[in-house]
């Protein structure tokens, strides 16, 4: 018995078979390679538009430059601070200065394409040209308000702008170049085409506590210099009340959307609410505990959408944009423009060719051996005669 069964020549399929594993093998990595190296950079939607607003954001940096530094050799500018010589990092402190701040975040949203990512966050509102979008500024982050406004312009909406003067540390914190200032002069030099039509103290309530008389008296002047209209009130509540009244009357109506730049006691309620309520576009406020209340809440509960400009190292994360960046990107650079994909075609035809030949191999052992039974294995049964 042992003899015979000895005897029997053993189906053995191809599969199973050395040299047809080993050519399976390099056509599967072949293909492979094939596939892998299709990957191309392929545009993200809306790519002109996210480039308009990045080279407008970068024409604005140069103007505030040239206008706040002019000829100062490069002895005078904190080359710590302020690596780029862009004007827009303040100091540590000032009369204006209401909180901490961030040099981390402001050096990132300094970044032109940072206009870019803002141009993101407005499309997925499905916003049209010359809808009506509410504006809260602070002095705290001027790049990302300059980013901000770039890419309202460059979709052609129509900004009713707020702006709370008082600024956290490193931010527009000079009293004699507040984000008023800054401004005043990209809007004079036909960079940006809309400013802001009301200006609050800001820092705390609103109405700048904390703050001492000396840097109260400071951001009135500021204000008054460069035109703008100045409410005060000592109540958060009328604040409120009074910034939308504003966004509706110079809207002709609620707007379609509520943007707001750091964290303003106005726009948000408690300083808390800055870090509770999500960066980027929310349509809806998600459910939460959320300390005292501010515009975006009110709006929110109207089914009007938002988006939270915070957390700029958050927002560079998304956007893949770098952080702090040395020297500051050109225009059109980093994820937020393109994306690496792969050739559909390529993979669909190097996937094709590998089951092509993988079928082959299957169906050559189908024809050339009977399986008696389905189920058995094949390595039990002798080769048909």
């Amino acid at each position: 018995m042992f003899s015979l069964r000895s005897k029997i020549k053993m189906f053995k399929p191809s599969l199973r078979d050395p040299t047809t594993l080993v050519i399976l093998a390099i056509l599967s990595i072949l293909c492979f390679i094939w596939a892998e190296t299709s990957r191309r950079q392929v545009r993200l939607p809306n790519y002109e538009t996210k480039l308009l607003a990045s080279r407008t954001m970068l024409q604005g940096l140069q103007v505030l430059r040239q206008e706040r530094f002019g000829n100062t050799s490069p002895s005078e500018i904190d080359p710590i601070n302020d690596p780029n010589a862009t004007a827009l990092i303040g100091r540590q402190d000032s009369p204006i200065t209401t909180e901490s701040g961030n040099i981390e975040w402001a050096l990132t949203s300094l970044n032109p394409n940072m206009a870019a990512a803002v141009v993101s966050y407005l499309m997925e509102a499905n916003l049209k040209k010359g809808d009506v979008v509410a504006v809260s500024l602070t002095g705290s982050l001027p790049g990302l308000n300059l980013a901000t406004l770039c890419a309202i312009e460059a979709l052609q909406l129509k900004p009713i702008i707020i702006t709370a003067v008082g600024s956290a540390q490193w931010g527009a914190n000079d009293p004699d170049f507040t984000w008023l200032d800054m401004e005043r002069i990209l809007y004079e030099k036909r960079i940006i085409h809309h400013r802001s039509v009301v200006a609050t103290i800001g820092g705390g309530g609103d109405y700048g506590r904390g703050l001492s008389d000396k840097g109260r008296i400071r951001i009135r002047d500021a204000i008054a210099r460069n035109g703008v209209e100045l409410f005060e009130s000592l109540s958060l509540d009328s604040s409120i009340a009074y910034r939308m009244r504003i966004y509706e009357m110079y809207g002709k109506g609620k707007p379609k959307l509520f943007l707001t730049v750091g964290g303003g006691a106005a726009a948000l309620g408690h300083p808390e609410n800055a870090q509770l309520i999500p960066t980027g576009y929310s349509p809806v406020l998600p459910s939460r505990n959320y300390p005292n209340r501010g515009v975006l809440h009110e709006y929110a509960d109207q089914g009007i959408p938002f988006i939270h400009l915070y957390d700029a190292i958050q927002i560079a994360i998304v956007h893949h944009l770098p952080k702090s960046p040395v020297p500051l990107p050109a225009p059109g650079s980093g994820g937020v423009y393109s994306t690496e994909r792969y050739d559909i075609r390529v993979t669909a035809v190097a996937l094709a060719i590998f089951l092509l030949f993988f079928g082959i191999v299957v169906e050559f052992d189908r024809r050339r051996y009977a399986l008696k039974e389905e189920g058995v294995d094949p390595d039990t049964l002798p080769i048909s005669k």
